[in-house]
């Protein structure tokens, strides 16, 4: 089908725009009478509503704020909140509920190379309450706190959503032939939803690390034996992490107090992924913040066990 054809030729195509196969596969899915294809080809369209959101919209970022603690005054740090791992995570979450089109806006804008979250003033309270627990941090003010991240995502997010349009196209072509017509798709509902359940729906890339140029080859599937520190550092390595930070950390993990029960990282430990995703923000560690804000979490917990 000369329409099918197209739309591949489009997608493989990384320097067009990725609204125009879009919009044709809406044409398709309306042809074939598929309303579960045409339902997700609209929300990428259109944007989605924020229950409605697919995982891979979902990312997650780094907490910088700017606060007062007696004499000092101190801007763009680092904020460790001490809440508990479910609530830190949902805090960094990051929801692009976005159209294909805003994405892409975005990327274009070639002076934006953060994405910035401003936190509502009812989560910063939390988090500066959670911190003033600690005497020592009893005068303790926080001004101004944000969830940062690298505009990579939103490329990561584009590069999923392309690949699983690609994908179900591709699959549509080897199960039906390159010259299926439309009332052969229509005929075969129950087959075309099985293909898009998996090359869509379920093919949500869990596990992989999406990521372009040097970072490609790293899988986010970590095995390593707990308390082994050779594995550790290999790994690490692999990642790109230098020599000094390798160095570092593990002797952090020698005197780090991790809570196994919650399995939440130590300070020393959070401290440093965070330090690592600060270096792969500003460019002076060559590497995706999917490795830095999820794989070196991942790492850490592996050898703990966890």
């Amino acid at each position: 089908m000369e329409l099918i054809n197209t739309i591949i030729n489009e997608l493989v195509d990384t320097n067009k725009s990725i609204t125009s196969p879009f919009l044709k596969a809406k044409v398709l899915a309306s042809q074939i009478q598929n309303s579960e294809l045409l339902k997700w080809v609209n929300d990428e369209i259109q944007g989605y509503e924020q229950e409605n959101l697919p995982d891979y919209r979902v990312k997650y970022g780094y907490l910088q704020g700017d606060y007062i603690n007696g004499n000092s005054h101190l801007k763009n740090q680092p904020i460790l909140t001490g809440l508990g791992k479910d609530i830190e995570e949902e805090i960094k979450r990051i929801r692009f509920t976005q159209s294909l089109q805003e994405l892409e806006s975005m990327l274009s804008k070639e002076s934006d190379t953060i994405i910035r979250n401003l936190l509502v003033p009812q989560l910063v309270k939390l988090v500066e309450q959670s911190i003033k627990r600690v005497p020592e941090n009893r005068a303790f003010n926080l001004i101004h706190l944000e969830v940062i991240t690298s505009i990579t995502v939103v490329n990561n997010i584009l590069s999923v959503v392309r690949n699983k349009l690609l994908d179900f196209m591709l699959k549509i072509t080897e199960e039906f032939g390159q010259t299926v017509e439309i009332k052969d798709l229509k005929e075969n509902k129950e087959k075309v939803n099985t293909i898009m359940n998996h090359t869509i729906i379920n093919n949500s890339g869990d596990g992989v690390v999406v990521n372009t140029g040097n970072d490609a080859n790293i899988n986010a599937s970590i095995q390593i034996n707990k308390g082994s520190k050779d594995e550790l550092i290999q790994k690490l390595k692999e990642a790109n992490v230098p020599k000094s930070d390798v160095q570092e950390l593990v002797e952090i993990i020698d005197n780090d107090e991790p809570n196994h029960e919650t399995q939440t990282l130590g300070t020393g430990a959070k401290t440093w992924v965070q330090k690592m995703f600060a270096k792969a923000l500003d460019g002076s560690w060559s590497v995706g913040t999917g490795v830095a804000g999820g794989v070196l979490v991942e790492l850490i917990k592996k050898y703990y066990g966890w």
